[in-house]
Order: structure tokens, then sequence, then C-alpha cells
């Protein structure tokens, strides 16, 4: 498998990281907000796997990062006009939308719930990982439950480097803030919470109000 937007390292990092991934590893890697936590999202096993390195509650779902726009309707039951026209604008990006989930999809991702998080990052890393296994990796953050958040490759081996098979060092990340995440399953927009992107800019730009 060759990544020619990377230099050989980085681009056989990749290649031993999606190894990993296919056979029901979790890993850590770099994306365009924080270091995350990764694993196949069509393997039940590695998918706990995951919760028990992040000691996760199974109710607290798991959001998916895209390797691009055109892989969410294979994850969500309905992607509406108003999702249609966000993602358009900040797809790749810093912004989480919560989607009504198909029915295949595990309930340790939706949390038992029938909505799903989603997200194209500005990163290649994890869109080439998540190419490379079907078009999405589980990508929640990947400090500890209520720690704080790891912005190297150095700080994840040192805190849970022991507990993952593979630490992808994809060099430190700038932003230390998560994704803003919006609730796009109800009759009215919501935000569920502020990150990189602020409210205003996402008004702005859509001309969507956002309660």
């Amino acid at each position: 498998m060759q990544h020619s937007l990377f230099s050989p390292q980085i681009s056989d990092n990749i290649n031993e990281a999606v190894i990993v991934l296919r056979n029901g590893g979790v890993i850590a890697y770099p994306t365009d907000t924080l270091y995350g936590l990764g694993a196949n999202p069509s393997s039940e096993e590695a998918i706990e796997r995951l919760l028990t390195v992040k000691g996760r509650s199974n109710s607290k779902g798991l959001p998916l990062l895209l390797d691009n726009i055109r892989t969410v309707e294979t994850i969500v039951s309905e992607f509406s006009e108003i999702a249609q026209r966000i993602s358009a604008h900040f797809w790749p990006g810093a912004l989480t939308l919560i989607l009504p989930a198909k029915s295949h999809l595990s309930k340790l991702i939706t949390g038992n719930s029938r909505n799903v998080a989603v997200r194209v990052p500005n990163h290649p890393i994890p869109r080439a990982l998540a190419a490379a296994i079907g078009g999405s990796i589980i990508g929640t953050s990947a400090n500890l439950s209520n720690r704080s958040n790891l912005l190297n490759a150095n700080q994840v081996s040192t805190i849970i480097g022991d507990r993952l098979e593979f630490v992808l060092d994809g060099g430190p990340i700038e932003n230390d803030a998560p994704s803003t995440v919006l609730d796009l399953t109800g009759t009215r927009p919501s935000v569920v919470r502020i990150g990189v992107l602020s409210i205003r800019e996402i008004e702005h730009t859509t001309s969507i109000k956002f309660e």
C-alpha cells in the first residue's frame, strides 16, 4: 500500500497501523484536533478493547472519522439538507455531526442510541487509515476518561502506550481544542459541545441558527 502524500517513514507507519487495525488491534494516531484512539468499527471485539483501554462507559458511544464526505451515506440513515449544507462548508474540519445511524452499526458505537457522531477530519493520516479499512475509523480522544488531552506521540506512549498495539507518530498537535459537536437529529439543530469552531462562525457561514 503506497501513500504518496506522506514521507516514506510516515507511509510505513500507516501501513503498520492498518495491519494492526485489520487484525483487531487498538492504535493511537494524530488528527487535526487531538491524538485519537483508533479501532476497526466493524470489529466488536476491537471496539470493546478500545473502551477498556480508555476506561469509557459502553453507553457513551464512539465517534467515527471518515475518509471523505461520500462515506457518510454508508454510516447514517438520513443525511438531511441541513447536514449536507453544514458539512459542505466545514468538512474536512473540526466539526462533528450527530446524525441518525444505520442499523448495522455496533451499539457500542451508537451508545445504544439510534444516532452516530461522524466527521471528516482535516488531517491526511486518519483519512488514509479510514480509507484502508472500509471508510471509517473510531476516533475518540487518546486520553483516559476524564484526564487531560494528549497532543503528541510521546505523551500517548508514556501514559497508555503499554495498552496499545501501535502508536502512529505524526508529529505534535498544534491545537489543543476538540471538535465542535452539533446534534442534527432533532427538529432543530442544537449545540452539544463548543470546540475549535465557534457557533457564530457556523451560523454566519450557513445561515442556520442553533439552540
